[in-house]
């Protein structure tokens, strides 16, 4: 049974929350009254989830979300960082007691085994809100806790051209897209982007399928569950997606900054800030 957040979507409430934040964030905008929610704004996604649950192999084992910047864990910093942005943060964790106090969500995977695509399923089944106009449900923004670099720009950026597509789809043009992210070079950035979450079904049913080609292997013959698990790309190719051109979303990271994640020990040591590692597993 899916639990969903209890989180109070009434726009007095919002507009109190949002006023102990510190500055103007992509969040207040969307919730200056109904006058105000349009086009754009109508998408900006009010829930961020972070995916935390990776096993950091490449690093020794060593617990991404737990790694040191500026004596601050990863995980918990994002929050903070994403806290200034959006009203609701959701992580998919398997050390929930790192957020303790954080004021997020912390849940695990509802259907383990599916990689990085079972913590998008976790984080979008738990979103809180109604489906929004369009046929493109609510929109959560995706982010990964070994990615610690924010700018709400970017937010705002794929949202407008998110709010573009599905406008466009409502007028008769198509499809609504159920999900935005950026393109680079012949790839595409699976995260720093915006789901849909009508694409929970469509997960579910990837993963049935999955397990269903598994099954019908020869008893005794070999499936490398790591190796054959679905990928975002499989997904992709099932629903229709948005990807924002390369050279629009470098007006925001020229150097694609937004885009660095911590898989290495040679990307641990190029990290800014870090100062020493955690590597008690569960800390």
């Amino acid at each position: 049974m899916i639990q969903y957040l209890p989180i109070c979507h009434n726009r007095k409430t919002r507009a109190a929350n949002a006023g102990k934040r510190v500055g103007m964030s992509v969040i207040d905008k969307a919730d200056k009254g109904d006058e105000a929610e349009t086009g754009a704004a109508r998408w900006l996604p009010r829930t961020a989830a972070i995916l935390a649950g990776g096993r950091g192999s490449r690093l020794g084992g060593m617990p991404k979300e737990s790694i040191l910047v500026d004596g601050e864990e990863l995980g918990p910093r994002l929050v903070r960082l994403l806290s200034t942005v959006f009203q609701n943060i959701i992580v998919i964790t398997n050390n929930k007691d790192l957020y303790a106090g954080t004021g997020a969500f912390a849940a695990s995977d509802a259907i383990p085994g599916f990689g990085p695509l079972s913590g998008l399923h976790a984080a979008l089944s738990l979103a809180p809100g109604p489906s929004r106009d369009g046929g493109a449900g609510e929109a959560v923004w995706l982010a990964a806790c070994d990615m610690p670099a924010f700018d709400p720009r970017l937010v705002e950026l794929l949202a407008s051209r998110y709010a573009e597509a599905v406008a466009k789809a409502a007028s008769g043009n198509g499809a609504p897209p159920l999900a935005a992210l950026a393109r680079h070079g012949g790839h595409f950035e699976p995260f720093h982007a915006i789901y849909s979450t009508r694409l929970v079904g469509e997960l579910e049913g990837l993963f049935a399928d999955d397990e269903a080609r598994a099954g019908s292997l020869p008893r005794g013959g070999r499936f490398d569950l790591e190796a054959k698990r679905p990928s975002f790309k499989e997904l992709f190719a099932r629903v229709p997606v948005l990807f924002v051109a390369e050279a629009e979303v470098r007006t925001i990271t020229p150097d694609w900054g937004l885009y660095f994640n911590v898989n290495t020990p040679e990307e641990l040591a190029r990290l800014p800030g870090h100062g020493g590692d955690r590597t008690e597993s569960g800390e």
